[in-house]
């Protein structure tokens, strides 16, 4: 058996088990949609404020992975695990009140609300809900935030780098800006996992790359992990610890960018022949 199948197995039974518990595990899930198998048996770790990276070619089963993470999809077997417990059969919006927050492809927002606003209003959604209601039955608008409110809006404008858009609306804001508001407020409540869908989707080089190193702080700052599904296999060999392949639904491969950059069967998932490094396909 060669190296590059040895891995591959490996992969298929998921990376190697870090000393301490990682914060969200997939064991063994499989989702079929009529006779077509989307996942077949795929387990993946993510530690503790690790940045991980699944990617895969189009068809490869991430969009479904990502979905069964999520909650918007409950699999056929096989469970998820969070922070320890499991929540295999629970919704998105409990999934989120124990520590799971997403961003999605199109960023969801108030175009009419400032920067800051619409970081107060995830804040309240997660903290405050009942008070946020209150403000809008009452027609009183915003009432001013409490200290504490006021501080960690401040922390994630600072976190992301969006002071000179705190004050601004929305709208007409460059796309970059709005994926990084929409970050802001998935981190607003302190998870523990933070999983990104396709964040570099209409994005020039210049704004993937302050994304990316925005993202580094928030994991280091706000001991999150993050999980990254992406399309840009470069900026995930550029910005992950730890690669996640899938292909036709299976894990063909696993381990850290280096390791994958070399791999043959991920190079042959990608171009159909290991003749060319993944290196040179994500050029």
């Amino acid at each position: 058996m060669s190296a590059s199948q040895t891995r591959a197995r490996e992969a298929e039974r998921g990376a190697p088990r870090p000393a301490s518990a990682p914060v969200l595990e997939v064991r063994d899930v499989t989702v079929d949609f009529g006779g077509v198998r989307a996942l077949s048996a795929v387990s993946l770790n993510v530690p503790g404020s690790a940045r991980v990276g699944l990617v895969g070619p189009n068809g490869a089963g991430k969009t479904t992975l990502f979905q069964v993470i999520s909650g918007f999809l409950v699999p056929d077997k096989g469970s998820v695990i969070l922070d320890g417990r499991d929540v295999t059969a629970a919704a998105p919006h409990v999934r989120a009140r124990l520590g799971l927050a997403r961003t999605f492809q199109v960023p969801e927002r108030f175009e009419t609300m400032t920067v800051a606003e619409q970081l107060t209003l995830a804040h309240r959604i997660h903290a405050e809900r009942r008070r946020m209601w209150s403000d809008l039955v009452s027609l009183r608008g915003w009432r001013p935030g409490s200290p504490g409110e006021l501080e960690r809006v401040g922390e994630i404008i600072e976190l992301l780098g969006l002071q000179p858009f705190a004050r601004r609306e929305v709208q007409g804001l460059p796309v970059g800006i709005a994926k990084l508001i929409e970050v802001g407020c998935a981190l607003i409540s302190r998870p523990r996992v933070l999983l990104l869908d396709e964040p570099s989707a209409g994005l020039d080089t210049k704004e993937t790359m302050e994304f990316a190193r925005a993202i580094d702080r928030a994991a280091e700052q706000e001991h999150v992990a993050v999980v990254l599904v992406e399309h840009d296999l470069d900026l995930v060999l550029n910005m992950a610890q730890l690669v996640y392949v899938l292909d036709f639904g299976r894990l063909i491969a696993a381990g850290s960018p280096e390791e994958i950059r070399a791999d043959e069967a991920v190079q042959a998932a990608y171009l159909g022949t290991a003749s060319v490094t993944v290196e040179q396909a994500a050029q």
